[in-house]
């Protein structure tokens, strides 16, 4: 029997005696895999896509995902609607995992054309895959609490996100990209290991909280002025030896803590603050009524 033959035959086998046509010998894994079989198997199941090459790593590729969606919460249950699998993964908005030792995020993420939120503090993630910038309606990106050692550059490519949650994690750096979050409301990043803040979060425009207490931070970039929206800003707990004095330009600002940092000083601007309530610093709390009185000067 030639090979056109033994395609054909294959071609009429389910899934599971196709993976064992594998086994035979070289010849027939090759066989096995041929494109024409998956493509008839690709377009089966995953209707309404087309494949032209490389059917059998991207029937895996789908397969595989869909896998890992029955390991999550989702906002549908995809497993009522056999047929319709491409039709269920883009219609899933939401898409959680808390306290299940989740270890990673497929590259496959990306095929959620239309999720809006992620949640996944809480796990055991240890990276990002850079396919997550992919996620364009993303609004909501909770992955706090896991063992994350760096943030992907292609985080910035996130237009439409407006909530973003980082803390108690591992990071050491923030890429610059960071600054074309342009929608960012809530910005959490405690409790990581980060030395240094980019001068593009000054491009955050909308933020309200900012939160980057209990890391290694040294200074701030001036940019920081920038954030005339800004409510609530932690920087407790860090490294920090000057505030610079673009901190006066915050003139939403209302709660600042900036206790047990290595200061001496602290800018003027700050008592000029038009809306600032409470000011944490070596663990007390100076309420804005008193500002005039105060003199702004540590020795910690």
């Amino acid at each position: 029997m030639n090979d056109d033959c033994l395609i054909n035959v294959l071609s009429f086998l389910d899934i599971n005696s196709i993976k064992n046509c594998f086994l035979i010998n070289k010849h027939f894994n090759i066989l096995a895999k041929n494109d024409l079989i998956w493509k008839l198997l690709f377009e089966n199941k995953f209707r309404g896509s087309k494949c032209t090459n490389n059917c059998y790593h991207k029937y895996k590729k789908y397969n595989d995902f869909i896998d890992f969606l029955s390991c999550v919460n989702t906002h549908r249950t995809s497993e009522h609607y056999p047929t319709l699998w491409l039709s269920i993964i883009y219609s899933i908005e939401y898409i959680s995992s808390h306290m299940e030792q989740l270890r990673i995020i497929p590259q496959e993420i990306d095929l959620l054309i239309n999720l809006k939120t992620i949640q996944f503090d809480t796990n055991s993630l240890v990276s990002i895959p850079k396919e997550i910038g992919n996620l364009k309606k993303l609004q909501v990106l909770n992955l706090s609490n896991n063992k994350i050692y760096s943030l992907p550059k292609e985080t910035g490519n996130l237009i439409n996100l407006t909530n973003l949650y980082l803390s108690i994690n591992k990071l050491r750096s923030i890429p610059k990209e960071i600054g074309q979050l342009t929608k960012l409301t809530i910005l959490k990043l405690h409790n990581n290991k980060i030395q240094s803040i980019p001068k593009e979060i000054g491009n955050l425009i909308n933020l309200s909280k900012l939160t980057i207490h209990n890391n290694k931070i040294q200074s701030l970039p001036k940019e920081i002025g920038k954030l005339v929206n800004l409510h609530t800003l932690k920087l407790n707990n860090n490294k920090l030896k000057t505030i610079p004095n673009e901190i006066g330009k915050l003139i939403s600002l209302c709660y600042l803590r900036i206790q047990y940092n290595k200061l001496y000083d602290l800018p003027p601007e700050i008592k000029e603050l038009p809306n600032i309530k409470f000011v944490t610093i070596d663990n007390k709390i100076y309420n804005s009524e008193t500002y005039d009185t105060k003199i702004f000067s540590l020795y910690i």
